[in-house]
């Protein structure tokens, strides 16, 4: 009896690990994010430029089986996660490639979402200014989550009517994505580079010394920063020594030279 019930389990898992690795399979985790029509509206911005992202556009293509009109990529900030962004319809769908590898050192969704609408800002998918994009992110993940901020499979759409003092938080949002049909054919060849590693005003760069310490290469004095969470709180403020800043955690965020940047 017991080795009947070790067969079975052992095949269920077997079968549950294929749907993971099957990219048809719609059991990610990630989260979806709508604008309701007239709320917030997307363009393609500058992103067709970035040889990272993929540009489609469902009306000009000869292939009927696409589906979809925006763009997609790796997410900066990991990129065992994609972003699929649709401007016709104001979407935002992001998922893991894979579960397969997954551990409890992963990024957390929230998290990632933030950067990347921060993201959207910066290339000008949407009109926004960046401190109205920080606070409105900051504002739908509380509402995603109610507070828990455990987005795993959320779908979300935010209206006018969630802009109030409570908001849509006292709803449940949905569970589950939607995917893309055909999604991971729709992705780039190249990915991201990683973001331990990033320009400031083009001449400074950012490296990663240990979980605590990162090294501002190229400046020649001293640099005030500040360090916020990612639910924007500052924790830390200083001026860099040695050329070196030191957090009291990561994830966290890190101000300096007028820049903004996710340290992980």
């Amino acid at each position: 009896m017991k080795k009947y019930i070790f067969l079975i389990l052992f095949s269920t898992t077997i079968l549950f690990a294929d749907e993971i690795e099957n990219p048809k399979s719609n059991l990610r985790v990630g989260t979806q994010l709508k604008f309701e029509n007239g709320y917030l509206q997307f363009h393609f911005g500058n992103v067709c430029s970035k040889n990272f992202i993929n540009c489609i556009n469902s009306d000009a293509s000869i292939d009927s089986t696409v589906d979809f009109t925006g763009f997609a990529y790796y997410s900066t900030v990991d990129t065992n996660y994609v972003v699929f962004v649709d401007v016709n319809k104001s979407d935002i769908i992001m998922h893991r490639v894979s579960l397969r590898n997954q551990s409890l050192n992963d990024i957390a969704v929230e998290i990632i979402l933030r950067q990347e609408f921060l993201n959207l800002q910066e290339w000008h998918v949407f009109e926004l200014s960046k401190d109205s994009a920080e606070h409105l992110i900051d504002r739908m993940i509380v509402i995603m989550s109610c507070g828990s901020f455990d987005i795993y499979g959320v779908y979300y759409t935010h209206g006018i009517y969630c802009d109030t003092i409570k908001g849509c938080c006292k709803e449940s949002a949905d569970g589950g994505a939607v995917m893309v049909p055909n999604w991971w054919t729709l992705l780039p060849d190249e990915k991201p580079n990683s973001i331990s590693k990033m320009p400031i005003k083009n001449k400074f760069r950012l490296s990663c010394m240990n979980r605590e310490t990162f090294f501002v290469e190229g400046i020649s004095e001293t640099l005030p920063y500040k360090v916020f969470d990612v639910n924007g709180i500052l924790l830390k403020q200083g001026i860099t020594e040695n050329s070196e800043v030191h957090v009291p955690k990561t994830p966290v965020i890190l101000g300096i030279a007028h820049q903004k940047i996710l340290l992980k």
